[in-house]
């Protein structure tokens, strides 16, 4: 049968949604192109929920808990919301209760259906939105924006495209903000294998320390998550043999694993503890390109400029995987 493309909506909010054999494979929103429930198939075959996604039309209006928020022109915060570029001094909205710049722009606005790939042993949908001047203040460049989901016999891949369509050079960074559930369902009975090496050590704001102060030898990398409240950030992450960066949502009780690979990057961990509705019944996994508060930190500066007419891709994969 293979799959098929379906239209649907989320209460006011326009959905696409790939089929395989009559089961739904995926759900993305139009509106920042959010990916609201996704699922891959274990080593025995049967299909497992990933994403712990928007449920109602009234949490994607909201953006609550930033659930499976695509983050760009930047990722995690923006210290008070202000940031220095090539001598200007530039201030971007600030998320109230926070003081900071919060997730970037694209998860609030409206993306198009670019393309639709459908063939026998996958499916890819392709998204397109541009971020301006109008869409966020304080932001003074035009960036297009891919991005896409895919869905295949191996798990889920999730990619984006940014290039600078504008005259200056822009700082850009981005990532995705999923929210996965825990195999077998008690998030308490899992642990996070990471594969870090230093941890993001945050002030009480959760803003990076100044300096070589803001990174510490990370000596834990498997974290048990039984009572164990989580919001911090890994990087310089080691990657295994095949170059991947894979951080593993492993429960024991059911021997499977919840696996995000990414090929370079950063990545924050979030266990949910101080969100009202769902709390804890999800972690957040988060790829992102850098760490928070990099548009104010020197050694990001190189990395973070993207040139006139210039892309840059990044992205991350999710599969099961059974455990010895």
């Amino acid at each position: 049968m293979g799959f098929e493309l379906r239209h649907d909506q989320l209460q006011q909010w326009p959905v696409v949604e790939v089929v395989e054999e009559g089961a739904c494979r995926m759900r993305v929103a139009l509106r920042g192109a959010t990916l609201l429930c996704a699922n891959a198939r274990a080593p025995d075959g049967r299909l497992v929920e990933l994403i712990d996604g928007y449920r109602e039309g009234s949490e994607l209006a909201t953006l609550d808990a930033a659930r499976s928020a695509l983050m760009a022109p930047f990722s995690n915060r923006i210290n008070d919301g202000r940031y220095r570029f090539d001598g200007d001094l530039l201030r971007l909205p600030v998320v109230e209760g926070e003081g900071h710049a919060m997730h970037g722009v694209v998860r609030g606005l409206d993306w198009r259906l670019r393309d639709a790939v459908l063939e026998p042993d996958h499916a890819e949908l392709v998204f397109e939105t541009r971020i301006t001047p109008r869409t966020l203040s304080g932001y003074p460049f035009e960036i297009i924006c891919l991005t896409s989901f895919s869905v295949d016999r191996k798990g889920l891949s999730w990619s984006f495209e940014a290039r600078n369509l504008g005259r200056l050079d822009a700082p850009f960074g981005c990532g995705w903000h999923p929210y996965l559930l825990p195999p077998g369902g008690d998030l308490d009975a899992c642990r996070v294998r990471l594969p870090a090496c230093r941890r993001v050590i945050c002030d009480a704001r959760r803003i990076p320390l100044p300096g070589d102060e803001a990174y510490a030898v990370c000596d834990e990398t498997e974290l048990a998550l039984a009572g164990r409240a989580l919001d911090d950030c890994f990087y310089d992450l080691e990657p295994d043999a095949d170059g991947w960066l894979r951080t593993r949502l492993e429960a024991p009780d059911c021997g499977l694993a919840v696996v995000l690979a990414q090929p370079s990057g950063a990545v924050q961990l979030y266990t949910g503890d101080s969100l009202g509705p769902r709390r804890r019944q999800s972690i957040a996994i988060e790829p992102t390109e850098f760490p928070p508060d990099s548009f104010n930190r020197d050694e990001f500066a190189a990395a973070l400029r993207l040139a006139p007419g210039a892309r840059r891709s990044f992205g991350a994969r999710l599969s099961l995987e059974a455990l010895a």
